[in-house]
């Protein structure tokens, strides 16, 4: 065969892989925007507002999404952490360059997280912290320290990674970081638990239950206007809200480039004041209504910066 035909042939395979990786990194950025978008949607509004890093950001809490979700789609505890260690070996593996050739899964999140991690250098750390969590069946917590500490595994590393992807390293932005996901971390709970409907926990320190007289059972069968139940609310909100305002005291000495990712910080504070101006009634129908002003909000507060 004449070695201009080889070399031509040669060519049009490579073009062809090309094309055939091209297509394949489009096909899971999309996998990934469109679950975080489907489950959940406040963050995902909150990255189309990152002009560089969105993909980056998006393939990290896509991560999150689909780790998040384990104990909710799987009843079963085994059949659960069964599914918590595919990802728990996919870290590894990704984190490991010589165990990366040997057949990394394909999954969309996995296969994107290898981008960014070509790309930017990211803690092994807080993505087994960001699993670890997930891996806690029982959210009964004794005391606010322990729901504290909850929310910073679960929420505050998914923000450490979203720093690290931005190549941001600041102690204050850290500790912005920290305070943001343990407001937001705590006020999920709180959204959480009638929206769950009745399980077999309630993600309500015992201590602020029973500094108010109220019992797990009352409070999952409150009804309007039981002062109590409400009073455990408010002290849980409030708490919320201490760290939200730590969180954005500190945004005068976090990089301009990377305030963009504190703007979870918008939904949290809205759901917060939504929740006070029913009495902290978590009951209230209002609560469930989507707050059709958010993405609004979210672009007026990146353009004037966060406060």
């Amino acid at each position: 065969m004449n070695r201009k035909v080889i070399l031509c042939c040669r060519s049009i395979n490579i073009l062809r892989n090309l094309s055939t990786n091209a297509k394949s990194d489009i096909a899971n950025a999309s996998y990934c925007a469109n679950n975080v978008q489907k489950y959940d949607n406040e963050n995902f509004l909150c990255s189309l507002l990152i002009k560089k890093g969105r993909r980056e950001a998006l393939a990290i809490k896509a991560f999150n999404v689909e780790i998040a979700r384990v104990p909710t789609v799987v009843s079963d505890q085994k059949i659960s952490l069964m599914r918590l260690k595919f990802w728990e070996d996919s870290i590894v593996q990704l984190f490991d360059k010589n165990l990366q050739s040997q057949n990394l899964p394909e999954h969309p999140v996995i296969r994107e997280l290898e981008l960014v991690l070509n790309a930017t250098k990211l803690t092994k750390r807080y993505f087994d912290r960001l699993i670890n969590a997930r891996k806690i069946q029982n959210l009964n917590f004794i005391s606010t320290k322990q729901m504290e500490n909850y929310a910073e595994e679960s929420v505050s590393s998914v923000h450490y990674l979203l720093l690290e992807s931005f190549n941001c390293r600041n102690v204050n932005a850290d500790h912005a970081a920290s305070h943001l996901g343990k407001a937001q971390g705590i006020t999920n709970m709180l959204r959480s638990i009638y929206n769950r409907g009745r399980s077999q926990y309630l993600p309500i320190p015992q201590e602020i239950l029973m500094q108010h007289g109220v019992s797990q059972e009352r409070f999952f069968r409150s009804k309007p206007n039981d002062k109590g139940v409400e009073d455990v609310v408010f002290d849980i909100a409030t708490l919320a809200h201490q760290h939200l305002e730590k969180s954005l005291a500190l945004m005068s000495q976090v990089p301009k480039e990377s305030k963009v990712l504190f703007l979870p910080a918008v939904t949290t504070r809205r759901y917060l004041e939504r929740l006070r101006k029913v009495n902290f009634n978590l009951r209230d129908k209002s609560l469930g209504i989507r707050d059709n002003l958010l993405p609004l909000a979210l672009y007026w507060n990146n353009f004037k910066g966060l406060k």
